[in-house]
């Protein structure tokens, strides 16, 4: 799940097959969440990662929160 890093602030990388999920186009669009196409856009999404700043980790939490996700269904699947 992408949601359990962002929750806690986490710069979260994917890759592209994000059509069948709306919440990850919505956090993409928003700028909190970076969608990669290959592996030559890794090494820049790395470095974006470990240059993230403690005020956009705030961000990506407010964005999460604002969302009212239920997030009862992964804290079920996380207990098994």
């Amino acid at each position: 799940s992408i949601i359990e890093p962002l929750v806690y602030g986490t710069p979260t990388i994917i890759g592209p097959n994000i059509q069948h999920y709306p919440m990850a186009r919505e956090l993409k669009k928003d700028g909190v969440l970076t969608v990669i196409n290959n592996e030559e856009e890794l090494p820049d999404a790395m470095n974006m990662l470990l240059s993230t700043t403690p005020e956009f980790r705030e961000e990506i939490k407010t964005n999460i929160k604002s969302r009212r996700v239920n997030l009862n269904p992964l804290i079920q699947e996380l207990s098994l």
